[in-house]
């Protein structure tokens, strides 16, 4: 099972694909706001994945 979902919860681009990969941080960097809820889920994956925790759905936030 994969942990990163494109689109979900990161970014996939395919292996060695040296221009996807520059294509898709630019473009993260030209509109960090588009990927806020990416972020979000990927930060209460970890925490749920790797510690247990499930904090933002019992209410923290860690981006505001």
């Amino acid at each position: 099972r994969d942990v990163v979902r494109h689109g979900e919860n990161g970014l996939l681009v395919p292996f060695y694909d040296h221009d996807a990969l520059a294509d898709t941080l630019v473009e993260a960097c030209r509109a960090p706001e588009r990927y806020v809820p990416l972020r979000r889920a990927a930060c209460e994956l970890l925490l749920l994945v790797f510690y247990g925790l499930n904090f933002l759905a019992s209410g923290g936030s860690l981006l505001k």
